[in-house]
Formats: C-alpha cells, sequence, structure tokens
C-alpha cells in the first residue's frame, strides 16, 4: 500500500520538479498522480497482490490533505543534487511489471522515459539542455 502513494509522489515531484503542494493544487499534476496511483494498483491487483478497497482514496488523501506542501520524495531530491535515482525501483519497475502483466503503465512510462537520462546521476541534471540524442 504504501509503495502506491510512493510511486504516485515520486514520480510526479521528479517529474514536475516541484514539492507536493504544486502537484496537489495543479489539476494536472493531480491527474497525473490519482493516474500514477490507479496504474500501481491495476499492476498489483494483475500479479495477484490484494488491496484494500479504498487504498485509491486513502493515498489521495494522504497526498492531498496529509502531506506537508513542502514535501518532496527523495527522488527529486536526489534529482535535484545530481544523485543516482531510485527510478529502476520506482516507475520503471511498474513500467516493466505492466509489460509482463500485459497492463497498460502510459504514465509510469512517460515518467520512466523522461528520467531515465537522469538515471545515474549527474551534477547539472536539472539544468536544461541542448544536446540532441
Amino acid at each position: 500500500s504504501k509503495f502506491v502513494l510512493l510511486s504516485a509522489t515520486s514520480a510526479t515531484t521528479a517529474l514536475t520538479r516541484r514539492p507536493i503542494g504544486y502537484v496537489r493544487n495543479d489539476p494536472i499534476a493531480l491527474q497525473t498522480a490519482r493516474a500514477c496511483i490507479r496504474e500501481t494498483m491495476a499492476v498489483a491487483v494483475a500479479r495477484g497482490v490484494s488491496l484494500p478497497e479504498d487504498l485509491e482514496a486513502t493515498a489521495m488523501h494522504k497526498l492531498c490533505e496529509e502531506m506537508a506542501a513542502d514535501a518532496k520524495a527523495s527522488q527529486f531530491v536526489d534529482l535535484e543534487h545530481g544523485r543516482p535515482l531510485e527510478l529502476e525501483h520506482l516507475s520503471g519497475a511498474i513500467h516493466r511489471m505492466g509489460l509482463e502483466a500485459g497492463v497498460p503503465t502510459p504514465v509510469h512510462t512517460t515518467v520512466y522515459a523522461a528520467l531515465r537520462p537522469f538515471m545515474h546521476g549527474d551534477a547539472g541534471s536539472v539544468k536544461l539542455s541542448d544536446e540532441t540524442p
């Protein structure tokens, strides 16, 4: 159950480069967090994990009401400081498990793709680059 919220907050704070307060106050970022929660739950269920019926509502309540507005997931903090990311264990894992289970995970897959360039850390990781692949 904790992983459901962690995967959503890690994905959205790192992707937006903003703390939880931004995520919960921006309708698009909040929609993205909810989609992350739903995708993670769908993958878990497909893999035979029994989840509480109210897990989505509970996770959204924690994100919107209980977490500090200035809270940042550790993946975002690592990104800010150019440290290696936990990406393979979060959105990357959900992406792979979704593929294995035949469950679409478009949001986590997008987060995984967007953050992969910074996965191993980079002192200038949050600076824009004009480099092309």
